[in-house]
Order: C-alpha cells, then sequence, then structure tokens
C-alpha cells in the first residue's frame, strides 16, 4: 500500500501538494490531541451534558435522509420528513440550533449560560442543512468541538459524506476530512471512506478520487488496495481516465486487485428488498459496477480477463447465458494477440 500511496502523491503532486502537505500532517496533530490533559476532561463533560439539551429533537421532528434517495436540482434539497416541519420551520431550527452550539463550544463559549452540548446536536445539524453553505458553517464550528477535548461519533462522519453528497457538494467532505489542522473532524470507518470515495467517483473527479484514496492511510483505515469495494472504485476510474499518471496508478491497483478477487469468495447481492436498502448491500453494487467496468476496459485492451469474469459469474453478476456468450468470443482475442 505504501508504494500505491507513494504513486498517489505524484500523480496529484501538481495540483494538490499543500493539501497533501496538510493531510500528511494530521495524523500527528490527532495524535498529540489525544495526549493532551484536555482529554481527561471528557467524562467530566460527558456527565454534565447530560444535565442540559435544550435541543433534544424527538424522533418525529427529525429528517429522514437516505443516501440511496437521490439528490434534488440545485442547492436546495427537499428531504423526506417524519414531522411536519416546512421550510421556514426547518431553517429557523437549523439557525436556532447553529447559533446554540457555536455561543456553547469553544475554549471561551461566549453564551452567558452554562449548559452543555449534547454530540447528538451534530447529528440534528447535519441533517437540517439543506444548502452546501449550511454545511460549511457546520464544518468551520467542528473544531471548536475537538480541541477542548470532545469527540464526534464515527456515524456523525458518515452522515456528513452522505449529505454533502446528497447536496451535490462532495468536495467540500474532500476538502473537510483532507485539511484535519483546520477541521479536526476524523474519518473514523471504512464505510464513511467507501461512501466518500463512491461520491466522487460517481462525478468523475479523478483528481479528487485519488486525494480521497490517501486519506486511508492518514486516518489508519484498512488500505485501500485491499478493500476490494474501495480498490474497484479506484481501479475502473484510473482505467476510464487513462492519462500518464492514471495509468501508473492502475499498474499499482490492478495487481492488487486481481489478487484480491482470486483470493474472496462469490458476493452475491441479497434478492429481498429488506436487505437491498442496508449499507453493506449498496456497497456491494457499487463493487458490481465498478467490476464491469473494468473488465471492459481491460478486455478492450486485449487483456485476459477470465480470472474477474468467472468470479462476477459466481457473484451473480451476469447470467450463464453472458458467460457462454463470452467463452465463446475469449479465444478469439488470443488468437487476435498472439
Amino acid at each position: 500500500m505504501a508504494s500505491i500511496l507513494a504513486v498517489a502523491r505524484q500523480a496529484l503532486r501538481p495540483v494538490c501538494r499543500r493539501q497533501l502537505a496538510v493531510a500528511s500532517s494530521s495524523l500527528l496533530a490527532h495524535r498529540s490531541l489525544h495526549a493532551s490533559p484536555i482529554s481527561l476532561k471528557k467524562k467530566k463533560n460527558a456527565a454534565q451534558e447530560s444535565e442540559f439539551d435544550d435541543f433534544a429533537f424527538e424522533d418525529d421532528e427529525l429528517i429522514s435522509i437516505s443516501a440511496e434517495e437521490p439528490s434534488a436540482k440545485g442547492k436546495q434539497v427537499k428531504a423526506n420528513q417524519r414531522g411536519s416541519l416546512t421550510p421556514e420551520q426547518r431553517e429557523a431550527r437549523f439557525n436556532e440550533l447553529f447559533d446554540f452550539v457555536k455561543t456553547h463550544i469553544g475554549r471561551q463559549p461566549t453564551a452567558d449560560d452554562p449548559k452543555q452540548v449534547r454530540t447528538s446536536a451534530w447529528t440534528h445539524l447535519i441533517q437540517l442543512a439543506t444548502t452546501e453553505e449550511q454545511l460549511k458553517r457546520v464544518a468551520d464550528a467542528f473544531a471548536d468541538w475537538t480541541t477542548v477535548g470532545r469527540e464526534f461519533r464515527a456515524e456523525q462522519a458518515l452522515l456528513f459524506v452522505q449529505r454533502c453528497n446528497q447536496l451535490k457538494c462532495p468536495t467540500l467532505a474532500v476538502d473537510v476530512f483532507s485539511n484535519r489542522p483546520y477541521y479536526r473532524f476524523d474519518l473514523k470507518s471504512i464505510e464513511a471512506a467507501r461512501e466518500l470515495l463512491h461520491s466522487v467517483h460517481k462525478d468523475s473527479l479523478f483528481k479528487e478520487s485519488v486525494l480521497v484514496s490517501t486519506l486511508y492511510t492518514l486516518y489508519n483505515l484498512p488500505p485501500l488496495a485491499k478493500d476490494l469495494v474501495s480498490c474497484s472504485m479506484l481501479l475502473s476510474q484510473c482505467l476510464a481516465v487513462d492519462t500518464p499518471e492514471a495509468r501508473v496508478i492502475a499498474g499499482a491497483l490492478l495487481p492488487a486487485f486481481k489478487q484480491s478477487i482470486e483470493s474472496s469468495p462469490p458476493l452475491s447481492l441479497p434478492t429481498d428488498s429488506a436487505a437491498r436498502s442496508q449499507r453493506e448491500t449498496r456497497h456491494l453494487s457499487w463493487l458490481r459496477q465498478a467490476a464491469g467496468s473494468i473488465e471492459g476496459r481491460l478486455r478492450a485492451r486485449g487483456e485476459d480477463t477470465t480470472w474477474l469474469r468467472k468470479w462476477r459469474v459466481a457473484s451473480g453478476h451476469l447470467s450463464s447465458r453472458t458467460q457462454e456468450h463470452f467463452e465463446h468470443e475469449q479465444p478469439r482475442q488470443h488468437v487476435a494477440h498472439t
């Protein structure tokens, strides 16, 4: 993985040198933060925050957000609501909660009262946001929370990625996670990393995709080259872009992808509707799409893709009839390149 990371940095060097330098130093900042005396106050703050919660919303007041729902056109997104908040009420609720949070966090809170902010308030803020500008305001306040020893939950990073995706501003999430000294908002799970990579992958943002790939190492996540879902998305994009930089990265990723495919059991998508809504199933669908793209582009280059085709058929990605057609056409490829 270290070699792939070096290749990624080399490819991005002309445009992202500063961002990568910031991201590289972020891990050290993260470790020193948790070693500071401030972190010893966490239990005390947790006890205090349970005493005050002026903005603890009931479940029926929250916005129901599905990562599988397509975003609406433009910057405004009309999300489904379980409650009866109008757009005006929702904006007012966002502003009210944001002002409460902003004035009660940081080293020197400006609020006149001693009330504490619950961690769940960040979830509500991200859910209530309906524009990129509102999400940026929330992100700009992240550091005031963590500099005094408070922490975000892993699922809040995932929610932030999904909300940026829904509001058609995935590069905001990339900026936040690649500039930890400023935002101090960590990418804590492989699920969130996959969502972040997919959000820029689907929009064909190649340089952003490569930048996201470096975050796997910087946040101590499983190596991208060993995560089949992530590796397939980046590899398929590199093959599609087909620039000199992309070809170098693809050359580094392809052996790892092939090894993972050959050592992985078939990965089938559940057929019942209840299972299809699960996050892991959605990630498997990304793998299916990326694997199909990879096979098509490798075959177009005249390469033998039997290893990938067999795995895709075993995983239920293709019908047996399609496999028969492939077996009929495959020998012609070998003849053409002998």
